[in-house]
């Protein structure tokens, strides 16, 4: 049948947003499936085979940053979960978020969406222990990388994420730390993934100097000892 999108706008709403959580926990997982997500689950295996069919690839690259998603695909039969799992000092995330960005893909917004250091902490905190436990499921293979590991040999850790996923492919970098990007398929997010031709890859370090100090002292109140674990300081 038919798909309706306002349907699947709240029953993605419903069952990915951070307070969803409680579907990655063993036991919520083996309860029988609600309506709702029996019908959510099934339009998502129609669509990523359709995807699948339409594209001829093998791997399905999903940027979605809800762990609860990602635990959602794991049910699916037909769909093996390989999690990348990218992380960033939480210093510069909050730095990031309150920044002044472009928004070129929703009318009648000029800006991004900027929150508060306490907020994109918050949200920093929970997405990433909510990604170490979908990496602690069945049927999910999982992979961490720095974002200064990443900024420091892109190229490298690029030909690393092929191995991953048991794929050989020529990158289209062409030094160690510039890549040749391509059209894609993109329709929203961060207005760098718009980027096309040669592209420097290089780490933003401006939080270092330009991070208020009081935006600071929220941040390492609400991660507390969680960036140690990521070899933060």
């Amino acid at each position: 049948g038919g798909v309706d999108p306002a349907e699947m706008i709240r029953l993605r709403d419903r069952y990915t947003k951070t307070g969803s959580l409680l579907w990655m926990v063993p036991a919520a997982s083996l309860r029988t499936p609600e309506a709702g997500l029996k019908r959510y689950l099934a339009v998502l295996q129609r669509l990523y085979r359709a995807v699948a069919e339409v594209s001829g690839a093998r791997v399905i690259i999903d940027s979605s940053k809800y762990p609860t998603y990602g635990h959602l695909l794991r049910r699916l039969p037909e769909i093996e979960v390989f999690t990348l799992h990218l992380v960033r000092h939480p210093e510069a995330v909050a730095y990031s978020w309150q920044r002044r960005k472009p928004q070129p893909d929703v009318a009648g917004r000029r800006e991004m969406a900027r929150v508060h250091p306490a907020v994109s902490t918050l949200f920093w905190t929970v997405w990433n222990l909510g990604t170490e436990a979908l990496a602690r499921q069945d049927r999910v293979r999982y992979r961490r990388l720095r974002y200064e590991d990443f900024a420091a040999s892109p190229r490298g850790e690029v030909e690393n994420i092929l191995h991953f996923l048991g794929e050989s492919a020529v990158t289209p970098f062409t030094t160690e730390h510039e890549v040749l990007l391509g059209r894609d398929h993109m329709v929203s997010g961060n207005p760098n993934r718009f980027a096309t031709g040669p592209v420097a890859v290089r780490a933003d370090e401006e939080w270092r100097e330009r991070l208020a100090p009081s935006s600071r002292r929220w941040v390492r109140y609400i991660a507390g000892p969680l960036p140690a674990r990521y070899g933060y300081r």
